[in-house]
């Protein structure tokens, strides 16, 4: 089971990196002699040629500025930590269960659920842009910082988006989730973004105060363990908690399985998961039919599931096809409320100028009609 968007990564990156005249469309080679592309000075996203007026539509060109602050803020925070993705957990874990359907929006997830009211408020509006009136009144150096922090939250959505849309799921499917003390996850055909931050799940832990031990099963052929063995080819691993949870006696632990999932549901080491969870399966693009077991299984099983994707198209068909089997759906497609906030260039379908977010739609099923 691969993921469709990844497995196309090349060729996105090459026609990322292949700069062509927003105006003509036409790439250097295929430019007049004496004629040039000129990146953007603003956003270096955008070019234009100099037969060409070096116009963009006004609305389009905040967005491009974004994406291009956002992409060169990445490869500092990594020139600088070594770390590819940024994590912005909450630092403390609540004391009182407040749900997550209370907050509208990140800005209110970040000042309102999470501990940090004083980083946002009034630096970061509730759009999640930043407060531009406050800027203009700093000094240099705060201005920097301020756009520092902006950019370092936007960026560390895109970690937190995981976490959080799996307790959005919790919340539709688990009455009782707000005086649970255990749960199990299992996040199949799981790859490198999850388990590069396997940090960021013990938000869940932070947000549900009742909750005392965490099981994340992470399956799929990317999830390779060098603990397996024929005996124990699922070894569980107790993670380290942060000190306020470790106090408290709370758990995280762990496993990771390389096997298909219908064929890890097959072994005496599966229990069965309070949810299941696709981050961005493809599963309509491709290995369509290495998917089909296991979403039958899925659907045959009544495990509660939550699903993305990164466009409405690859969720409509996926949709289509658990409706063919006749699976019940508690929530359908519909944009994510805790999608990134990272835009990404979409060189691939929709309009011109399109984006597209990680965990960008999503939908809930449960059992059979």
């Amino acid at each position: 089971m691969v993921r469709a968007r990844c497995e196309s990564e090349t060729a996105v990156s090459i026609i990322r990196r292949q700069p062509y005249c927003i105006q003509c469309y036409r790439s250097g080679p295929q430019l007049p002699s004496g004629s040039v592309l000129t990146p953007c000075k603003e956003c270096y996203l955008v070019s234009t040629c100099t037969t060409c007026p070096s116009t963009l539509p006004p609305h389009e060109c905040p967005t491009y500025q974004r994406v291009g602050s956002l992409e060169n803020f990445r490869i500092a925070h990594f020139t600088h930590s070594g770390q590819v993705y940024a994590q912005a957990p909450t630092d403390s874990p609540r004391k009182h269960y407040r749900k997550l359907s209370t907050a509208k929006n990140w800005y209110e997830y970040f000042s309102s659920i999470s501990d940090k009211k004083e980083a946002v408020e009034n630096v970061i509006t509730p759009s999640f842009d930043l407060n531009l009136p406050l800027l203009a009144q700093a000094d240099a150096e705060t201005q920097k910082s301020l756009q520092r922090l902006w950019l370092y939250l936007t960026l560390a959505t895109e970690t937190q988006s995981m976490p959080l849309t799996i307790l959005a799921a919790l919340e539709l499917t688990i009455p009782s989730l707000a005086t649970k003390t255990e749960l199990t996850i299992h996040l199949i055909g799981a790859g490198a973004k999850e388990l590069q931050n396997l940090l960021i799940f013990e938000e869940l832990l932070h947000l549900l105060p009742s909750l005392k031990t965490l099981k994340l099963v992470f399956a799929g052929p990317e999830c390779k363990n060098s603990g397996a063995t024929p005996d124990d080819p699922v070894p569980e691993m107790q993670a380290t908690c942060c000190p306020d949870c470790t106090k408290a006696g709370r758990k995280r632990v762990m496993a990771l399985c390389s096997e298909v999932y219908h064929s890890f549901a097959s072994m005496p080491q599966w229990k069965r998961p309070d949810l299941a969870v696709l981050f961005h399966s493809g599963r309509s693009q491709d290995g369509v039919e290495g998917w089909k077991p296991t979403t039958e299984w899925l659907v045959n099983s009544g495990i509660p599931t939550v699903c993305t994707t990164y466009t409405e198209r690859e969720a409509r068909e996926e949709v289509g096809e658990l409706e063919a089997l006749g699976a019940r759906f508690v929530r359908g497609v519909e944009v994510n409320g805790w999608r990134s906030l990272v835009h990404r260039l979409e060189p691939m379908e929709g309009g011109e100028h399109g984006f597209y977010f990680d965990n960008f739609w999503w939908y809930v099923f449960e059992g059979r009609e």
